[in-house]
């Protein structure tokens, strides 16, 4: 099945996927978890939090992920599963899963290749990362020495990449609001909460 030009603008990275899928069911379904780059993160679905992974995984990796099919249903394939299990095991906030996601493959994984998404749910992963940034995540009260989440500092990192606390960018920030990197991470990120900063 061939795309239309609506289809393909939002599904670009997911052409093959969406050309070699199995029915019509896999066809929507990938339709669907394409659009994850195109909603604010915090409204995603598991679904988009899928292609998000998908996404990732393709970027860090020299071959594409490879889906299963083990299911002629896309609810109930091996990749949604896993990806429902992430939301018991961890948070069903998108936000706190895309930064798992982010810190998983640009911290844990760097250099190392993985060939499943049960990455994701490995244990020692969940636990290292609760252990070290579920909590900030979580706490309304950002604390100056508090690192940045990973989604943060990857945005500031090529402005200036000694920015590595919230101390640091509420600085900066009071300093200079209408720098242009405050446009981006507001996209993610609520700056009212600089002002909190203890």
């Amino acid at each position: 099945m061939t795309l239309t030009t609506q289809d393909a603008d939002n599904s670009k990275e997911f052409e093959d996927y969406i050309n070699s899928a199995p029915n019509t069911n896999y066809i929507s379904f990938f339709k669907k978890i394409s659009e994850y780059k195109n909603i604010p993160n915090n409204t995603w679905t598991k679904n988009h939090v899928l292609g998000y992974f998908v996404f990732k995984f393709n970027s860090k990796n020299t071959k594409p992920y490879v889906f299963k099919y083990n299911s002629m249903a896309p609810s109930k394939s091996f990749e949604v599963f896993q990806i429902s299990k992430l939301g018991i095991h961890l948070s069903q906030d998108p936000i706190i899963v895309k930064n798992y996601i982010d810190w998983l493959f640009d911290v844990k994984l760097v250099g190392k290749k993985i060939s499943s998404i049960s990455a994701l749910t490995k244990s020692s992963n969940l636990e290292e990362f609760k252990y070290k940034f579920l909590n900030n995540l979580l706490n309304q009260t950002l604390k100056r020495s508090d690192q940045l989440s990973i989604e943060l500092y990857n945005l500031i990192k090529n402005f200036n990449s000694s920015i590595k606390t919230y101390g640091d960018l509420a600085f900066l920030y009071n300093s200079n609001p209408k720098l242009d990197v405050f446009i981006e991470i507001s996209k993610v990120f609520d700056l009212t909460k600089l002002s909190k900063v203890i």
